[in-house]
């Protein structure tokens, strides 16, 4: 099948994308690397780390690490689970950006919804 990978920003923007619709579905904000793979139908991999640090970098997500005492005994020093969210940059333009839309019943109003 011809054009089956796709390029490192087109993979980047899917990314953000996974996460701005956790943001707006009001989803848990904080993900793993292996939850951000399975959203996007992938296998979690250091490729897809990659991509979340290289978003990190640039200021669109933020990480932290937690230790996590079930991994204590993995070979590799795996103790550590990395989460990532949205910066608070990010979130404030996504806000900046959206409006408020009033909805009518009956021709009064019945109350507001917000459109990103």
């Amino acid at each position: 099948m011809p054009n089956k990978a796709f390029s490192r920003a087109v993979r980047k923007s899917h990314i953000l994308m996974s996460f701005i619709n956790r943001y707006r579905n009001g989803k848990e904000e904080e993900v793993t690397s292996s939850q951000v793979a399975r959203a996007l139908m992938l296998e979690p991999s250091g490729h897809v780390r990659g991509l979340l640090a290289e978003l990190v970098k640039d200021g669109v997500l933020e990480a932290r690490l937690v230790d996590n005492p079930r991994s204590e005994n993995l070979i590799g020093g795996h103790s550590q689970v990395c989460y990532y969210k949205l910066s608070e940059s990010q979130l404030k333009e996504m806000d900046e950006n959206s409006r408020l839309v009033t909805i009518k019943i009956n021709g009064l109003p019945g109350g507001q919804i917000r459109l990103f």
